[in-house]
């Protein structure tokens, strides 16, 4: 498993995590939280691209705060992808959020996360 990098922080690290899905990133972050394999991290957010996701549930299992931006309801062209982007990025920044962890989606999927964004990836194996 590859080392994550080391982060200058004094106090435990802030994560939001986004999802379209079951949550299944959400969940095994959660549990490598728990079982101390991801020390000094919390997951401040959750962030769903639509209102009838599975990982939405296991969110409001954790006891995580999710907020749902539908990314239907924004244009398909660029300006609607910068429109959903940034209120997704908002709710990211309103908690604080020093990682942002994306759903793994495939060529054909659209979730619409600008390019433009600033964000950093914090892979976790899911098996």
């Amino acid at each position: 498993m590859p080392q994550l990098p080391a982060f200058a922080v004094d106090r435990p690290i802030r994560l939001a995590v986004l999802l379209s899905g079951g949550g299944t990133t959400m969940q095994n972050l959660a549990q490598r939280i728990a079982d101390g394999r991801l020390p000094n991290c919390f997951i401040a957010a959750v962030i769903a691209s639509n209102d009838t996701c599975a990982g939405i549930e296991r969110a409001k299992d954790l006891g995580l705060p999710c907020q749902v931006v539908r990314r239907k309801d924004f244009d398909k062209g660029a300006a609607g992808v910068v429109a959903f982007s940034d209120v997704v990025f908002g709710h990211a920044r309103d908690a604080q959020a020093d990682l942002i962890s994306t759903p793994r989606h495939g060529p054909n999927d659209d979730l619409g996360i600008g390019v433009s964004c600033l964000e950093q990836r914090l892979e976790v194996p899911t098996a």
